[in-house]
């Protein structure tokens, strides 16, 4: 996944957004709300947490488009049937590039009872990051599929 800075000005301040959505697509459809991550405070620093103003409604929309791609996921349900009873977590795959997995990389959780996933008992994480000190979320393939179609529609 890549990140892209838009500048715009509001009034005479200009505002640097950070969003997925490629420049192609901002040029002709414009920058929808929804797929702007969040607003760079200063833009002589870094694209890290402390430096970004996240958008409530994507943060909203990551978090319902995930786990509901995530249950159309063969090895989330696999993974639950291992495990009986308890939870099963959907995580940043972040975590496989960077040793050891952070609280800021796991997005969220399903119960798990007698091996089957608990829809209705999903947990968000309040501590997941969209965008950690590691850069900015890596889902699998199918995840990354379901979330641009959510932004883009």
């Amino acid at each position: 996944m890549n990140l892209f800075i838009y500048e715009t000005m509001i009034g005479d301040s200009p505002r640097h957004l950070i969003s997925v959505i490629e420049p192609e697509k901002v040029f002709a459809d414009g920058l929808k709300p929804k797929s702007i991550i969040g607003q760079l405070r200063s833009k002589e620093h870094a694209i890290v947490p402390e430096n970004i103003a996240f958008n409530p409604a994507f943060i909203a929309l990551f978090q319902e488009t995930i786990p509901q791609a995530a249950l159309q996921s063969k090895d989330l349900h696999e993974e639950a049937a291992h495990q009986l009873d308890g939870m099963v977590f959907i995580i940043d795959h972040r975590a496989k590039t960077n040793p050891g997995s952070k609280p800021q990389d796991i997005i969220g959780a399903f119960q798990v009872v007698s091996g089957n996933i608990v829809p209705e008992n999903y947990r968000p994480n309040p501590n997941y990051q969209i965008i950690s000190d590691d850069g900015i979320f890596q889902l699998p393939r199918a995840l990354e599929e379901a979330l641009m179609q959510a932004i883009l529609s």
